[in-house]
Parts: C-alpha cells; structure tokens; sequence
C-alpha cells in the first residue's frame, strides 16, 4: 500500500512539472522562476507584439508577447491563497525596453493571486511603467503578488500613488521608483485599509523623489494598521514634506533593516512611525539636517547599528540621540565647534547629561602640537556639549579629539564615601589601611595633607636640632615675598652675622606657587647672613622668591676649602691635602707665588716657549737670553733647511766631538779628516780632482811639477 502511495505523488509530480514545462522555453529565458502555473510575455518593442496574441505555449508565445502587462494579467489564472507557502502562480516576462504609459488606476490591475511580474535587462534597459496622469496607478489586489525588475517614472507633478497595495504576501522587490526632472510624485507606495497588506514585503528598492512644482509627500506609507511588514535593504533620496517612510498607524512585527534614508526638506523625519509600532530595526543610516527630528523609531526595537548622518564632512550620530547609552570608555570626538572651555559634537548627544561629568578626561593637540590633557565638568545632551577645564587652546571644527574615561578618577578622585567606594581589602584599601579596612581610615590624620603637615613640623623640629647638634644643614621657608636673591627665615635668626658666608649654598626644593617652575630646583651660593633678621643674601635665582617656598641650606666643605685664606691652619699637617701641597707634608712649606698651580704652569709655558715651538715651524721671535733659540737662529723667527729624514746635527757636521764620520755627506768627509786617528794626515790622501778638499789640493800638487813644465817648454819656444 504504501508503494501504491509514493508511486501515485511521483506520478502526480510529473504531471506537474510537464504541465508547467509544457512549453520548452529558449536558453535565453533558462532563469525564469518555476511557476506553478503559466508563463506570459510582454514587450512592447517585440516586431510580434500584440495584446491580440493568445499566448498559446503552442505558438512559441515568447515570440508572440502581449503588448501590455495588463492583457497579461486578464490571461493569467489564480493560484491558492490559503498561505504564501503555495505562490507564486503564473509568472508574466517583461521583456528588456518595454515600456508602457499609466494614467488611469486602471491601466495595470494586479488581481491575480500568485501572480510574478518580472521584468528582463539591467539598468536603463529594464521595463519602465511612465506615469503619465495623476490617477495612473498599479493596484494590487491579487495575494501573492511579486514585483520584480521593473522601473516606474513619474512624469507629471502630482501622481497621487504609483503603487497600492491592497494584498497579503505582497512582494516589491529590485524596483526602481523615480520623478523625473522638474516632477514630483506624492506617494511612491501607498499601504492602507486595516491588515489587507500583512506580510508585505518592500526590498532591494530605490527611492528618489526631485522636486518639482513641490516637494513629495512620502516614498512609502502605511495608512492602516498592518502586521509583519518588512522593508529592508533599500534606499530613498530627496526631498518628503512627511517622511520618506511613515507610518499613521499602529503595525506590529515590522522589521526594517539595511535602509539608507535621506530626507532633504529642513526639520523632516527620515523615519517616523506610530508610537505603538512595534517590530526591530537596524543597521539604518538617515541623513537629515536635525538629530532630534530625523527618527522616530515607535517602539521598534533598536540594533546597534542606527545612526544619523548630518552632513557630507560629518560622522554618522548613533541613535538614539538621547537616552542611555553607555561607553567602553574611548570616544573618538569630531569638534563641530568649540572654545578654551567647550567641546561640541552632536554625535554624542545620546549620552544622559552628566553622563562624562567624572572621571573623563579629553585629549587633544594645541597649536604647537604638543598633547594637552583636560578633565571634563559637565555635559549637556541636548547638544553634546562638553565642558572642560581651560586649556588656552581653542579646537577647530573639524579636529578630532579622544574623549576617554579613567576609572581611577571616577571610583576614587570624585568619591565622597571611600569606604563604600573602595572595598576592603583592595589594593587600594591597603594603601589606605595596613589592614585593608577603610573603615580605619580618617582624613584629618591619614591623609596626605595631614601627613604632610605634620612633616612640616617635624622637619623644623630636626632642622633645629641639626643645627644644635653642629650637623651642617637646615630647612628654611620663606616667610614674605621677595627678590630673586633673598632667604628670610625668622626660625633661623641669631647664629651670628656672616655665620653662613663661607661654605654654605641654598637649594630651592619647592615654588610655592608654582610647582615645577624656578627658583625650583635651583641651587645658589650664600654670600651674607643676617643674624637679627634671618636673612641669607645669596647669588640671584631665576625667579623672584617666594612666600613659602622651601629651601635646603647645607654646608658645602668643597667650597668652604675654596673660600679659605689661610690653607696653613686650614689643612693640618701630614694630612692628604698637606702632602698635595708640599713634598714634606708641612703646609708652611706652601708657597702660592711659587708653587701654586698657576705659577707652575708659568714656568713650564716659558721653557716650552723656546723649546717645543721650534717643532712647531717658528721660533720666538725674541728668544729668552741663553736658550737654545738663540744658538739656532740668533733671534730669527724662521727656521733653514730642515734636516733630511732620520739625520741629526752629527751627520751633518760628521763628528760628534769625539769621533769622525768620514763621509761624502758630512763636513768631516768633505774636508777628508782621517776617520782612522782623527787626525789632519795629509800625507795618504790620495789625489782626486772629484773628492775632498784634501784629495782635490793633493791632486793640484801632483799636478803643479807638469804645470811648470809646460810653461817652460812654451816660453822657451817662444
């Protein structure tokens, strides 16, 4: 039996199928929905075309198209309405370029139920439906209905409606709704009488409404209540007197999501709904000129991601733009305007007011880009104003700040119950308490203040029995304001006139006034002390004195050294400084016109004067009387020949006193001085006419004999 069950559904199925393929279609139209029902064509363009055509699958009806959608329509038979689940039914092809011209609401009737009208092509060349009086309509009655690829245009001001939708299940999917320049349509898609439109479904849309003699009223609006209306994924341009979308009565389950809304018109919604919609929506982004008028959600659930776009150079505000949202503490600020005092940035007005007053702080760069920490005071929602701790710096529009939150500001610096504020036994409560236990803890005695006066006092308290104990240092604290070079403490009066001359500096630990600036950190030798007024007379710091700043006065021993007159009772003798000063140890020795520092380097700048400046090019040119200067160059100041390399003055001369060199080169060797006995042995010099003197006045007299010769011959031959 139950083979006989599944064998009749197959064989039910493929009667189905073969009624609906009954047709072969052409590759071209291979993409078509499957249809539980019919095919139908139109195109106006078709040579074919014509609303005579029966349509008949027999007669290969592609190539026969009806000439209006309409026509398609009368041809079409219903399919079940029991529930969406069994559309859609017959499906009518539009084919690329038709079009067709509306004015009248009955030109295009949708009534079919499960009816799909899809359009072919892309872009300008998909079918387009020209609204050309103000009634041309399309009204669909038929449950089930799908719109598809189609684009409807306005061409006159006025058209009251180019879509009503009078049907459940209704489908508006990739259409494309427009004015044409200098028109403008009132109602793109109207929605009316009480749940006759449940379940519509609006995607994938675009909107655009151009202003004509007048603005348009709405892209989309839902006049009565209806439940589970869907729009998602579509955008609206121009200019709506109401609201692109509107609703005027309560619908339940809407959902709208991915939505690009723009309204144009000044003060108008984007959005705006009944207050007892209900449903969600999110990932929404409307431009208008108004945070506070350009949503109106009802009670629409909201996602995290609907925002508010207010202009081209400006980010987007989260929504809503009031209420209670929260932060993870980092806030990237756009400055829309701004002073010394104030930060605008409307992004921000959906935080409560009040909501940065403690523990935010804003940071941004001054004008020479140097990072400039504020706090911020207090914070109004209404127009995202900050107000900050002065800065000196005014941000400019456009700037970007952070706007950041410091929990330790927060919880403890703006705290007024540290015991409920700070648990026990936190890491904070032991820096409190050694316990832990902030219960145990009272200001008036544990706080830093408090420690630090009772500080005060016992550092005046050691101070003073440094002092009486002869340990060299004190603490002082300007009494009045003064110079840069005055010290007045009355604490320290009475230890004698010019008992803190010598020795003693003063290093300035703390300005008062201003932390951080000089005479801070400043230290100064002390010239004079008054002992009646505690005055200490100083070198002059980089700034006036002032009251209550905080000086360290110590004695110095280096500079106490330095100061002495009498280094003999200073330094005892055989001490480290005494054997520096003289060879024996004995400080009496010392004398400073002689053995000072000073005086020996005199002396040596005078030996070097005459003595390392000859390897430097040039002697004095008034040598010092006996100094080997003046046996060089006799008062000269530029030096002869140089040596040749690696020879001294015993080369050149060739002896050194003792010992003859008897070279070519050397005096000795020219003269022909005997290097055997150092003696003049003119006896064996040996006659060269190219040698020494010697050789060379051997040579003339080993010549003189034939000299006089010759002279003979010739005068006795004359």
């Amino acid at each position: 039996m139950k083979k006989l069950i599944v064998f009749t559904v197959v064989l039910l199925t493929i009667v189905a199928f073969t009624t609906v393929r009954a047709e072969v279609l052409p590759d071209f139209l291979a993409d078509l929905p499957v249809t539980g029902g019919r095919y139908w064509f139109v195109g106006s363009t078709h040579p074919n075309s014509s609303d005579d055509n029966t349509g008949d699958p027999g007669m290969h009806s592609w190539e026969y198209p009806f000439q209006t959608i309409n026509k398609a329509i009368d041809a079409s038979t219903a399919r079940s309405t029991t529930s969406g689940s069994e559309y859609p039914g017959d499906v009518i092809v539009v084919y690329p370029g038709h079009t067709e011209d509306l004015d009248a609401a009955t030109d295009l009737v949708p009534d079919v139920a499960g009816l799909t009208i899809i359009g072919l092509g892309e872009g300008e060349g998909r079918p387009r439906l020209d609204f050309t009086g103000v009634d041309g309509s399309i009204l669909i009655s038929g449950a089930g209905t799908v719109i598809d690829n189609i684009i409807l245009e306005n061409q006159i001001d006025n058209v009251v409606e180019n879509i009503a939708v009078g049907a459940t299940y209704v489908t508006l999917r990739n259409i494309e709704i427009r004015d044409k320049a200098g028109t403008s349509g009132l109602i793109f898609v109207m929605v009316d009488n009480a749940n006759t439109a449940d379940n519509l479904t609006i995607e994938d849309c675009i909107f655009t409404h151009i202003s004509g003699t007048e603005n348009g009223d709405c892209s989309i609006e839902i006049d009565d209540a209806q439940d589970r209306v869907t729009i998602r994924r579509c955008r609206f341009y121009g200019d709506c007197d109401e609201a692109p979308i509107i609703s005027d009565a309560v619908c339940t389950n809407m959902l709208l999501e991915n939505l690009y809304v723009e309204n144009t018109v000044a003060g108008g919604y984007a959005i705006e709904l009944t207050a007892a919609c209900t449903g969600f929506m999110d990932n929404v982004l409307a431009y208008t000129d108004d945070a506070a008028t350009a949503i109106d959600p009802g009670s629409l659930k909201l996602g995290s991601d609907v925002k508010i776009s207010m202009g081209v150079d400006l980010p987007p505000i989260p929504f809503p733009t009031s209420g209670t949202r929260i932060n993870a503490g980092i806030i990237d600020v756009y400055v829309q305007s701004g002073s010394d005092t104030t930060i605008v940035d409307e992004a921000l007005c959906g935080y409560p007011n009040d909501y940065f007053n403690y523990g935010w702080t804003v940071k941004f760069a001054d004008s020479d880009g140097t990072g400039i920490n504020v706090d911020v005071t207090d914070f109004v929602a209404a127009t995202g104003t900050l107000t900050v701790d002065t800065t000196g710096e005014t941000p400019a529009a456009g700037d970007r700040v952070i706007l950041s939150f410091n929990p330790l500001m927060s919880d403890v610096v703006s705290a007024t119950d540290l015991t409920n504020e700070v648990p026990d036994g936190s890491v904070l409560s032991y820096i409190l308490d050694d316990a832990g236990d902030t219960s145990n803890y009272d200001d008036a005695k544990h706080s830093l203040y408090a420690i630090g006066t009772d500080t005060d006092a016992l550092i005046e308290d050691v101070a003073a029995l440094t002092l009486a104990s002869g340990l060299p240092y004190i603490m002082a604290t300007q009494d009045s304001a003064t110079d840069t070079t005055s010290i007045i403490d009355l604490t320290y009066a009475g230890y004698g006139n010019d008992f803190f001359n010598t020795g003693w500096v003063a290093t300035c630990l703390l300005n008062a006034d201003s932390v951080g600036n000089a005479p801070e950190g400043q230290t100064r030798d002390i010239t004079d002390y008054d002992s009646t007024t505690g005055d200490f007379t100083t070198a002059a710091f980089g700034a006036a004195i002032g009251t209550g700043d905080k000086f360290f006065i110590y004695y110095d021993p280096l500079k106490a050294t330095a100061a002495s007159t009498d280094l003999t009772n200073y330094f005892p003798d055989n001490s480290a400084m005494a054997w520096i000063l003289d060879d024996g140890g004995d400080t009496s020795g010392f004398v400073g016109t002689t053995h000072s520092l000073v005086a020996i380097g005199d002396d040596t700048d005078a030996i070097l004067a005459d003595t390392v400046t000859i390897s430097g090019g040039a002697l004095p040119a008034a040598p010092t009387a006996s100094s080997l200067a003046t046996f060089i160059a006799s008062g000269g100041t530029a030096l002869g020949t140089a040596l040749a390399s690696s020879k001294s003055l015993v080369d050149a001369i060739g002896t050194n006193g003792t010992t003859v060199a008897d070279t070519a080169t050397g005096v000795a060797g020219m003269i022909g001085v005997n290097d055997a006995d150092n003696v003049m042995d003119t006896s064996t010099v040996v006659a060269n006419q190219d040698g020494s003197v010697f050789e060379r006045l051997e040579q003339l007299m080993r010549m003189q004999p034939q000299v006089a010769e010759t002279t003979s011959v010739a005068l006795t031959g004359g």
